[in-house]
């Protein structure tokens, strides 16, 4: 039996504490800075619609590049932490 979940992202995966680091070519750390809307709604735990709704009505901060959304390790950092946005 697989821990995967309907969208491919394991339940347990959260982003780490080092989530400000983009790559360290000395230990070749390479660390998320953002996360597409269904990782997003993997990690709170929603349906990924409800995430798009959010974005579209400008209630979740995010990033637009093109046509995709990208929301940040830290918005999903002060979500986990019991902040608002």
């Amino acid at each position: 039996m697989s821990t995967t979940r309907r969208y491919g992202v394991a339940p347990t995966a959260r982003p780490d504490d080092d989530a400000t680091v983009v790559l360290d070519t000395n230990r070749g750390i390479v660390t998320r800075l953002g996360y597409s809307p269904t990782e997003f709604a993997q990690a709170i735990g929603v349906h990924p619609n409800s995430v798009y709704k959010w974005l579209r009505s400008g209630q979740l901060p995010h990033l637009r590049l093109g046509r995709r959304y990208v929301i940040t390790a830290v918005t999903l950092k002060a979500l986990l932490a019991g902040g608002e946005l």
